[in-house]
C-alpha cells in the first residue's frame, strides 16, 4: 500500500463504515462466484459478495476520489482496486480495534445490546411481512395510475376522541350543516376563525389517511380517520382530475410508490393483529386527564439564555391525586400484564427534559400517538423475543457488523493523533499555494424539472407558467429525478466554469425567465433562473478557519495512512487483484439493486 493512493481517506472510510459491516460474511452459497476471496487481512476476508454489497449501498458521490479530487471510475481495474483498498483500510482499523480490546468497552457493549434489539425487530418485520414491496401486479399498477392526478378538495374537522367524530358524522347524516359541526366538534386548539379546508392529491399522503378518503364519492364524508392530530372527518366537495404524464415516463416512480404502499399496509395490519392478541387498551378518559394536566405554553428554549429550559424549571404534570392510580394503558407481555397508571405517566413526565416530554401544542392526538407508538414498540419487541429472533444468527451477525462502525470511530478518535495547531505562517503558505481554488466565478441559482421526454417537459412548463404549480409539485408529477424532487427542484449556485446544457441555458437567461424544454442526459429539462451571484475573490481572513481545517484534515489523513501501512505489515494483507475483473462497476451494481427492488412477476 502506497502513501499516495488516496488523498482523503476519511470521507470514503466513514461512508463505508456507516453501512452494515462484516468482512467476507454472507448468506450466499457461492455458486455464482460470490464467495471468491478478493483480499485477506489477517484472518479476515473480503469476498466478492461483500465487495458488491458495499458498492450497492454507497451513493455515487461517496466513492473514493483520486489525488485530484475526482471520483474513481469503478468500471476500470484501477477504480475497482481503489474501492477494494478502502475496504481493506476499514478492515485494518477493525482488526486494530479488536486487538486493543475496544469491543469490550462498556459503550460498545451497550451499543451491541441496542443493535440486537434493532436487528431482532428488523428481521421479525422482514419475515412476518414478507416482501410485498418487491413485487407489484399489473392490476396494482393500473389501479394506482388510474387514480394518479386525482385531487379531492375537502372541508374537514378534527376531534380529540373517536366518539366525538362518530357523533359528528351521525349529526351530518341527520342533516346538520357542516359549519355547525365545525363549531361544535372541531378541536379548539386548531380553530383559526375560518372554515378548515384541505386539498389531497392521490399518492401524496399516508395510506391509512388516503384510502378511506378516496373511497367516498363527492358530497360524502370520509372518516373517522385516526392521525397524530386526532380523529378526522373530511367532506369531499370537489373531485378534480388533473393532467398527468403517460405511464411509461413515470413507471419507475409509480412502482416505487406502490411498493412502499404495500409494505406500509402490511405493516399496519400486522400491528393491528398483534395489538388485539396482546389485549392492548388505552383509557381515553384517563388520556384526557393527562392532557389537561400538561403545562400551558411550555417552552423548550429559554429566550433569555437561548438554551434549553433546565429540567428543574419545568412544570410538573398537574393531575388530581385521586386519579394517580387510574390505569392509562395496558397490554400483555410474555412476563405478564403491563399497566401504566396516570401516576406512572406523571413520574415519567416529571423526569423528562424539555425535548422529551409531550406538549399541549401537539394536541391530545399527539400525546395518544406517542403513548401508542411506545407501547407498540414494547409489544413488537416482546413478540420478536418470543419468536426467537434474539437467538437468530442473522441478528447477531448484523449487529456485530454495525458494532464495527463504533470500533472504527474509536480508532479514528483515540489512535490517530496529529498536530492540531496551525500557525499563521502555515495558513499563509497554504493560501498562497491553493488560494486560487477558493475563487468563485459568477454563479446562478434557480429551479429545474427533468422529464423523460420533450412532451412531458412541455406539460411541466405549462403547469409552471400557466397554472402556477410549485416546482416541488411539478417535480413530483412530471419529473423523473428523485434527487431533484427531494430538493424541490432547486439548483444552487451553478458555476460559470461548469459545463453542460443546464449551465449553458441558465447563463443565457434573465431572472425569473422559464426556459423552453431542452435536451439533457436522461430526458428533457425546464429551468428557471432565480438569482445571479457575482464573482468573489478569496480573502485569507475570511477563509482562515476553513483552510485551517483543511490543513488538519490533511495531517490526519497522513497520520492515518502511516498507521494503516504499519498495520498492513503487522496483520498481513494479501490482495487477489486478478479476481477484481469480474466485479461490477458502481453503475452496474446500483442498477442491478434498483431493478431487483422493482421487479414485476408475469401476471
Amino acid at each position: 500500500m502506497s502513501h499516495g493512493r488516496l488523498i482523503r481517506l476519511a470521507p470514503a472510510l466513514l461512508a463505508l463504515t456507516a453501512l452494515a459491516i462484516l468482512g467476507g460474511c454472507g448468506g450466499n452459497d457461492g455458486s455464482d462466484g460470490s464467495d471468491v476471496v478478493l483480499a485477506t487481512i489477517g484472518d479476515r476476508e473480503v469476498t466478492a459478495e461483500y465487495y458488491v454489497d458495499r458498492l450497492q449501498r454507497l451513493e455515487k458521490n461517496q466513492l473514493p476520489r483520486d489525488e485530484d479530487g475526482n471520483l474513481v471510475d469503478t468500471a476500470t481495474l484501477a477504480g475497482k482496486r481503489a474501492f477494494l483498498d478502502v475496504i481493506i483500510d476499514k478492515e485494518l482499523m477493525v482488526a486494530k480495534a479488536l486487538e486493543l480490546g475496544y469491543d469490550k468497552d462498556t459503550a460498545v457493549e451497550s451499543a451491541l445490546g441496542s443493535l440486537m434489539e434493532y436487528n431482532a425487530m428488523g428481521y421479525f418485520w422482514q419475515d412476518a411481512i414478507g416482501d410485498p414491496s418487491k413485487y407489484v401486479s399489473n392490476a396494482d399498477l393500473d389501479h394506482y395510475y388510474s387514480r394518479l392526478g386525482e385531487r379531492r378538495d375537502c372541508d374537514f374537522l378534527i376531534t380529540d376522541f373517536r366518539a366525538e367524530a362518530e357523533q359528528a358524522l351521525a349529526d351530518f347524516e341527520a342533516g346538520a350543516p357542516w359549519s355547525e359541526l365545525v363549531a361544535s366538534y372541531h378541536s379548539p386548539d386548531l380553530r383559526e376563525g375560518q372554515q378548515p379546508t384541505i386539498s389531497v392529491s392521490w399518492g401524496q399522503y399516508r395510506d391509512e389517511f388516503e384510502e378511506p378518503l378516496f373511497a367516498v364519492a363527492e358530497g360524502e364524508v370520509a372518516g373517522p380517520i385516526e392521525t397524530e392530530h386526532g380523529w378526522w372527518l373530511l367532506r369531499v366537495n370537489d373531485v378534480v382530475m388533473e393532467e398527468k404524464p403517460d405511464l411509461e415516463s413515470i413507471k419507475g416512480k409509480v412502482l416505487a410508490s406502490i411498493s412502499q404502499r404495500n409494505q406500509n399496509l402490511r405493516r399496519q395490519e400486522l400491528i393491528r393483529e398483534i395489538r388485539e392478541e396482546r389485549d392492548f387498551v388505552l383509557d381515553e378518559e384517563a388520556l384526557a386527564i393527562v392532557f389537561e394536566g400538561l403545562p400551558e405554553n411550555e417552552q423548550v428554549i429559554d429566550p433569555r439564555t437561548n438554551q434549553p429550559v433546565p429540567r428543574e424549571q419545568l412544570q410538573p404534570l398537574d393531575v388530581p391525586s385521586e386519579s394517580l392510580g387510574r390505569v392509562l394503558l395496558g397490554y400483555d407481555l410474555s412476563s405478564g400484564r403491563y399497566e401504566m397508571t396516570i401516576g406512572d405517566f406523571k413520574a415519567q413526565f416529571d423526569r423528562q427534559n424539555a425535548f422529551e416530554r409531550p406538549k399541549r401544542s401537539e394536541l391530545l392526538g399527539g400525546v395518544r400517538t406517542k403513548l401508542t407508538n411506545n407501547a407498540e414498540r414494547a409489544i413488537m419487541l416482546d413478540e420478536a423475543r418470543q419468536r426467537g429472533y434474539f437467538e437468530d444468527p442473522r441478528v447477531e451477525e448484523e449487529s456485530m457488523r454495525r458494532v464495527e462502525e463504533v470500533l472504527v470511530d474509536k480508532v479514528h478518535q483515540e489512535v490517530v493523533t496529529f498536530d492540531e495547531y496551525v500557525s499563521p505562517e502555515q495558513l499563509q503558505a497554504f493560501f498562497e499555494e491553493y488560494g486560487h481554488q477558493y475563487h468563485k466565478p459568477e454563479r446562478r441559482s434557480g429551479h429545474m424539472v427533468r422529464c423523460v421526454d420533450q412532451e412531458t417537459a412541455a406539460q411541466a412548463r405549462q403547469a409552471i407558467v400557466d397554472e402556477g404549480l410549485t416546482w416541488k409539485a411539478v417535480n413530483r408529477r412530471f419529473g423523473n429525478s428523485p434527487e431533484l424532487e427531494q430538493r424541490f427542484g432547486r439548483l444552487v449556485q451553478i458555476r460559470e466554469d461548469e459545463t453542460g446544457p443546464v449551465r449553458d441555458r441558465l447563463f443565457a437567461m434573465e431572472i425569473d425567465e422559464v426556459s423552453e424544454p431542452f435536451p439533457v442526459e436522461d430526458g428533457y429539462a425546464v429551468v428557471q433562473l432565480d438569482q445571479v451571484h457575482a464573482p468573489e475573490e478569496p480573502v485569507l481572513d475570511e477563509l482562515a478557519e476553513q483552510i485551517g481545517q483543511r490543513i488538519k484534515n490533511r495531517r490526519q489523513d497522513e497520520a492515518l495512512r502511516a498507521l494503516l501501512d504499519r498495520w498492513a505489515e503487522e496483520f498481513g494483507v494479501t490482495v487477489h487483484e486478478e479476481r477484481l475483473a469480474d466485479t461490477p462497476s458502481w453503475d452496474e451494481a446500483y442498477q442491478a439493486a434498483q431493478l431487483e427492488k422493482l421487479e414485476m412477476p408475469a401476471s
